[in-house]
């Protein structure tokens, strides 16, 4: 639904029209409007661009969490099976065609899809994790697309997967 166009390491600037025509034509290619995720510490809104649906990010130190005990319950793969996109509900829609080169990118690091099975192999909850590197030296666990089957929602599914997704990215 967005992109999040990232500059040379260590800068904050505003983004040049080449970057921005380029992204509009991707986005013009799978007849989407272009949407552009700006996290402060990555650049700037560029001038003439309205600001709407502004998120907070969360973080941790994920050396100071505490986290689920035991073996990961969670089985981890490289890339969503088909399964996994049709149990994920980004914003409650089923996910357009072109979800998974979204999904899967990741610049400079490492993208992993968690998946919790039950007994007869039903899928009941999935997740993304990213590991991805700051410009300052720091790596950064993302956590997205949690999502768990309604009829096993508030059972602690979601924290154990997402036990399981920042486990592996530390």
């Amino acid at each position: 639904n967005s992109a999040t166009p990232l500059g040379e390491p260590g800068s904050v600037a505003p983004l040049d029209e080449s970057t921005v025509g380029r992204l509009r034509a991707w986005y013009a290619d799978r007849d989407r409007p272009l949407r552009l995720l700006l996290p402060d510490r990555l650049s700037s809104v560029p001038d003439g661009w309205n600001i709407s649906d502004e998120v907070v990010v969360m973080a941790a130190d994920i050396d100071n969490l505490v986290l689920p005990e035991g073996d990961p319950v969670a089985t981890i793969d490289s890339r969503p099976d088909r399964d996994w996109l049709a149990l994920y509900r980004y914003r409650g829609s089923a996910l357009p065609d072109f979800a998974v080169d979204v999904l899967t990118a990741v610049r400079g690091g490492k993208v992993a899809f968690a998946r919790i099975g039950s007994e007869d192999s039903t899928l009941i909850a999935v997740a993304r994790g990213s590991v991805t590197p700051a410009y300052d030296g720091r790596i950064w666990v993302g956590l997205t697309a949690v999502e768990v089957a309604e009829e096993h929602r508030r059972h602690g599914i979601g924290t154990l997967i997402c036990g399981d997704v920042v486990k592996w990215g530390r």
